[in-house]
């Protein structure tokens, strides 16, 4: 008998009856890859068939299971009829384990899925064997007649297993090369044993088998055998009886089928895994019968459409509304004329009455002679999916209809849509950006860094607002304000950006005039400001004129505390001048003006130490003017009397805002006098603070050691028609 070397390096003479090309080349690709070397004859209906068996011999044949116009076990019967002795393999898609069994009995050497393949060359390898040890077995059988010797030689040297038992013992009586091989023992070993302690079944057990051998009523079984190591294989024993020196003995052929049992094993598992994904599918899985009964209803089809397995299995499916069954009908026929249909929409009925809708796809299942069949439908209930699209247009038709310029994109910034604003606005068509990017809108007027800044905003997954000048399609230049909002999935990462687009063009035009008329009325207020400095000089020079030249002690001296006054009121207007913004003054600036001018103007100087306590208080201009006249008349009062009478005084102002009320709080510390701070002020100095205060409705009390003044803050400037502005 040849073996698996020498059957690989012989050339292999195939015959495949086969439909599929695809599959042919497959089965071509995985023999040629187990180092077959092929001459393979191909036909693919009965006729070719028959033609082919007819014009030469084979080693072997591989047949699809279903086939135009016949199938695999038509394909066998006129395999037997031409060359019986030849391995017939079926070699097939979708087989039951019944049928499979049902065509091995018929005569078939073996069976191949195609999803596994890679078996194909194991089981060619196994019929080829089978066949060779089937024609040596009967070739044997014959010679064992003729010659005893000449048959132990060929049992002893053949490559498959083989032992000889005694039926009356089960004693093992020869044990050749390949058995010894096989199990691990030596043969003397085995021909000292029973069969008893390599075949697991009991000893009564193995005695019915043997008996049945013996009357021929069996010639194959399917035992579990024990080898040295202690390892159990699976194995298919072919027994038959032979007569040696008058004595009817057991010749076995022994087959490891370990591997095909593991793989009937997968694939009876892969069922059972199949049917519980079913099961546990959220999907609803059902089949129907040609009679048009439910054969099967998962858990997701009992609750998708209410009715329990037990209430629609046998029966007419329940989920057509009678305004669909034509409909379900006309979906039938398609079925069985198109083999199957994919995400067709459909509308259903529950057990309660109410209307889903429902995505369906099928397969059919048919049998080998297409006699009977069953749909296999997978529906998926997009009653909620189709409502949220119904939102999802009403969404798009109000984008579409609002007066901003929208523009969606993905996260790379390809345009996805936009509405009919945004093409209105740039001149663009939806067609015409579809895919493209809006960076055609660029114009160049702003740098790579702004468009940077951008981008890292948004892709951090925040919101961007700003101003972009663009350009439209016919050339033009636009300014617009846009917002980019980043949509982001359930990880936080962006996904697609939404832009909301204003035209601020007009608006820049109208900042650009205000600005102008703004710079307009700096210069104005320049020269006012100009103008009144300037003539504050002029008043003051001419009382310092005036000054010089009295020699009357008491009009020098008022003239000497009106300039003072000229001079606080002109320090004040520099500082309004210089601040931004007329209705926040800040007062400890002021204040500081006022001490600095004290010190300089006073006769002499001011020699009374004065500390500022106050932070970030503001006033507007129309209290600040009179509020630094006020602190004027108290702090020059104070510092003239301090000067005339030699006292040691020393002076804290501090401002505070309580409940939107300014205080002014100065305090006096003089060990050595004799007045407290009203006696201090003059009369006219009391009457003019009592009128300046007045003015903005403060408050003014002088104590013996301290002055309080407050008024209510007021964060408006009042204009022209105040009497300090």
């Amino acid at each position: 008998m040849e073996n698996i070397t020498s059957i690989q390096n012989k050339e292999l003479n195939v015959l495949i009856l086969e439909d599929s090309i695809r599959d042919l080349e497959i089965m071509v690709a995985q023999l040629s890859a187990a180092g077959f070397q092929l001459n393979v004859s191909h036909t693919k209906d009965e006729t070719g068939f028959r033609e082919a068996l007819k014009k030469k011999e084979y080693d072997v044949i591989l047949s699809d299971f279903k086939l135009p116009g016949f199938d695999a076990f038509e394909a066998l019967k006129i395999s037997l009829e031409f060359c019986s002795k030849v391995p017939f393999i079926c070699v097939s898609g979708a087989i039951g384990e019944e049928t499979a069994i049902h065509l091995l009995k018929k005569g078939a050497v073996d069976y191949v899925l195609k999803d596994r393949p890679e078996r194909l060359p194991f089981a060619i390898k196994n019929a080829l064997i089978e066949a060779n040890e089937k024609a040596d077995l009967l070739k044997a059988e014959r010679n064992l007649r003729e010659s005893e010797e000449k048959f132990r030689s060929l049992f002893y040297n053949h490559a498959a297993v083989k032992l000889i038992i005694d039926p009356e013992n089960g004693d093992i009586v020869e044990a050749n090369k390949a058995a010894v091989a096989f199990y691990g023992w030596s043969e003397e070993t085995l021909r000292n044993m029973e069969i008893s302690q390599i075949n697991i079944l009991s000893l009564e057990e193995l005695k019915i088998e043997m008996e049945a051998i013996k009357k021929e009523k069996k010639v194959n079984f399917e035992f579990q055998h024990r080898k040295a190591d202690g390892s159990l294989v699976d194995v298919e024993v072919f027994s038959s009886k032979v007569e040696i020196d008058g004595k009817d003995f057991l010749h076995s052929i022994i087959h490891d089928v370990t591997e095909k049992k593991k793989a009937e094993k997968a694939l009876i598992e892969h069922e059972k895994m199949l049917n519980a994904m079913i099961s546990a599918s959220p999907i609803a899985i059902y089949s129907i019968g040609n009679d048009g009964t439910v054969q099967s209803w998962n858990k997701a089809s009992e609750r998708i459409f209410g009715w329990t397995e037990q209430e629609v299995l046998g029966r007419k499916l329940p989920i057509v509304p009678k305004h669909k069954e034509k409909e379900h009908k006309e979906i039938v026929e398609r079925i069985l004329a198109e083999d199957s249909i994919a995400e067709m929409e459909l509308t259903r009925q529950k057990k309660d009455g109410g209307l889903i809708e429902i995505s369906l796809s099928t397969a059919l299942i048919s049998n080998e002679k297409q006699q009977n069949f069953s749909i296999l439908a997978i529906a998926s209930d997009i009653t909620e999916r189709k409502e949220k699209d119904n939102q999802i247009l009403l969404h798009s038709t109000a984008l579409n209809s609002v007066a901003n310029a929208v523009i969606i994109t993905d996260r790379s910034g390809n345009v996805e849509w936009v509405n009919d604003a945004w093409s209105k606005l740039t001149g663009y068509q939806e067609d015409e950006v579809l895919g493209g990017n809006p960076r055609i809108l660029k114009s160049g007027e702003q740098e790579e860094a702004y468009y940077e800044e951008l981008w890292d905003t948004i892709l951090k997954g925040e919101v961007w607002t700003g101003e972009l000048i663009n350009r439209k399609k016919d050339g033009s230049l636009y300014h617009e304000l846009q917002t980019i909002t980043p949509l982001l999935d359930r990880d936080g990462e962006v996904t697609h950006l939404i832009g909301i687009k204003q035209d601020i063009t007009d608006q820049k035009e109208t900042e650009k005039k205000l600005r102008e008329l703004v710079k307009e009325k700096e210069i104005l207020l320049s020269e006012v400001h100009h103008r009144v400095k300037n003539n504050m000089a002029i008043l003051s020079a001419i009382m310092y004129m005036e000054l010089i030249q009295t020699e009357n002690r008491h009009l020098s001296d008022n003239i000497q505390k009106n300039m003072n006054r000229i001079d606080t009121i002109s320090s004040i207007h520099e500082l309004v001048y210089e601040s931004n913004k007329w209705a926040k003054i800040k007062v400890e600036k002021m204040l500081s003006r006022i001490v600095k001018f004290v010190g300089q103007d006073h006769a002499g100087g001011c020699n009374v130490p004065i500390v500022i306590d106050v932070h970030s208080v503001f006033i507007n201009v129309n209290q600040a003017l009179p509020t630094s006249l006020i602190i004027n008349e108290i702090i020059t009062g104070i510092c003239r009397t301090a000067t005339e009478e030699k006292l040691a005084i020393s002076l804290t102002i501090n401002v505070s805002e309580i409940q939107n009320n300014i205080q002014f709080t100065i305090d006096a510390t003089c060990s050595e006098c004799l007045k407290n701070l009203s006696e201090m002020l003059e009369s006219v100095q009391k009457q003019l603070i009592t009128i300046l205060a007045e003015q903005i409705a403060g408050e003014i009390t002088l104590n013996r050691n301290q002055i309080v003044f407050k008024f209510e803050r007021n964060d408006k400037a009042m204009g022209a028609g105040n009497h300090f502005l």
